[in-house]
């Protein structure tokens, strides 16, 4: 937008089509502002600021242009709205191609307030690694049979401690700490944690692989059975 302005002065006979081209780039990051917030002052005034380029037609009414980008930037720059647009490049540019679109990442979660993102990413990836960390804790330490089947059932509402404590209490066990040594796989990038999840596209997508179709990744080919993270 500033180079389409600069070059107004070099080439003043092209301010039409230069205006044309501002109010295209324009139009762009307005819509994003439509979509989110249609109904607020400022998404109005942006209109407003298009509109008056809409007209411009002549070398003498540069200032009119310089005003326009102006107060585009001025509203652009608004908290509410300079943070929601950011948030969503960050996610789509640069988080998107690393980790695909699993939990707050996927476009569906666009909508959302910057503080319903940092709730869902402390749900699904901040309070899973705090109890990975504290069960870790647990199992090296000399915790009996019964404190890790305790730990588990209080904090099944973790999807793999629910399927080890149903494991567990299916085998004829007295020692909880044999079917981790024998059952569970390793993590493959702590050493000494416990496996909880496959290596997919959802963990990291330049390096995973769709999980039903890496069968080279499974355990003796069986899908159910993966090398895991």
């Amino acid at each position: 937008m500033s180079w389409f302005y600069n070059q107004l002065y070099k080439s003043p006979e092209k301010t039409k089509a230069y205006a044309s081209e501002i109010r295209k780039l324009m139009n762009e990051q307005i819509k994003k502002v439509d979509k989110y917030f249609p109904d607020t002052e400022e998404c109005l005034q942006l209109k407003q600021q298009v509109e008056h380029l809409k007209h411009i037609k002549d070398k003498d009414e540069i200032p009119i242009i310089k005003e326009a980008i102006d107060h585009y930037q001025e509203i652009m720059s608004t908290t509410f709205i300079h943070e929601k647009l950011t948030l969503n490049y960050v996610k789509a540019v640069i988080l998107a191609p690393l980790f695909g679109q699993p939990s707050f990442l996927q476009p569906t979660f666009n909508a959302k307030s910057t503080q319903e993102h940092i709730d869902k990413l402390n749900t699904d990836f901040v309070k899973p690694a705090m109890l990975e960390l504290s069960f870790n804790a647990l199992l090296t330490s000399s915790a009996s049979h019964q404190e890790i089947l305790t730990f588990l059932e209080e904090n099944q509402q973790y999807e793999p401690f629910k399927l080890w404590l149903k494991k567990i209490k299916k085998l004829p066990l007295e020692n909880a700490h044999d079917f981790f040594a024998t059952e569970t796989l390793p993590c493959s990038f702590i050493d000494g944690f416990t496996a909880t999840q496959s290596f997919e596209e959802k963990v990291f997508s330049p390096l995973a692989l769709s999980k039903d179709k890496a069968v080279n990744f499974s355990w003796d080919f069986n899908k159910k059975r993966t090398c895991t993270n």
